[in-house]
């Protein structure tokens, strides 16, 4: 049963821990609680499919190619990057509406396939489930119902993670309550998720060719 805690830590810790993940349930929150929650519930569909190819063993065959994880890195920072600038010229587009017309933002019916795309596409949730996972399943148990007992384990954390972490983004986004000061948070987050995405490109192409 100690093993179970130790496990719960160690996932809180790997959602505590800033990333892409965070940058896109904030971008999606500050523009509104529900899709900050829907991205939410999209990164932790996510880790289910990442789950699922744990327990078949698809993972384990993934990383054992080092091309492969490469160009599923440099995808997972292309998309990240595409997330950036559409978020930068959705910005520039609602402030132009919204001076001319003085409409509120459109509700963006995308925000739950952003975060399942995002967290499918980050290598770095394969390695948790094939490095991380193994060393809490024990040989002597089954394999399978383990590895599916400790996914579900931490998708449960996550989900307690990401309502208490949209609520906090949403109070603290709702206190800044001049329209400029939500532009520069919103830009902010898009730049950073450009910057991350970027970073993710290059090094996985420096890493494939070098």
């Amino acid at each position: 049963m100690s093993v179970y805690f130790i496990y719960i830590f160690v996932a809180l810790l790997s959602y505590v821990t800033p990333g892409p993940d965070w940058l896109i349930v904030s971008k999606n929150t500050f523009r509104s609680k529900r899709e900050g929650m829907l991205s939410a519930l999209g990164v932790q569909c996510g880790l289910f499919f990442h789950m699922i190819l744990a327990v078949i063993g698809a993972s384990a065959i993934f990383l054992a190619s080092k091309n492969a994880f490469y160009i599923i890195q440099m995808l997972g920072g292309l998309y990240i990057v595409w997330i950036g600038f559409s978020s930068l010229k959705e910005l520039h587009s609602n402030r132009d509406k919204n001076a001319e017309e003085g409409s509120p933002q459109k509700v963006n019916n995308g925000a739950f396939l952003s975060g399942l795309t995002a967290n499918i596409l980050n290598p770095k949730v394969a390695i948790f489930f094939i490095s991380i996972l193994p060393q809490f399943v024990s040989e002597k148990g089954n394999i399978i119902s383990q590895v599916i007992t400790l996914g579900i384990i931490d998708i449960l954390v996550g989900v307690v993670w990401w309502v208490a972490f949209v609520s906090l983004i949403g109070k603290l986004y709702k206190l800044a309550k001049d329209e400029s000061i939500r532009n520069r948070i919103e830009f902010l987050t898009g730049s950073l998720l450009l910057i991350i995405g970027v970073i993710f490109i290059i090094k996985s192409m420096f890493s494939m060719f070098g």
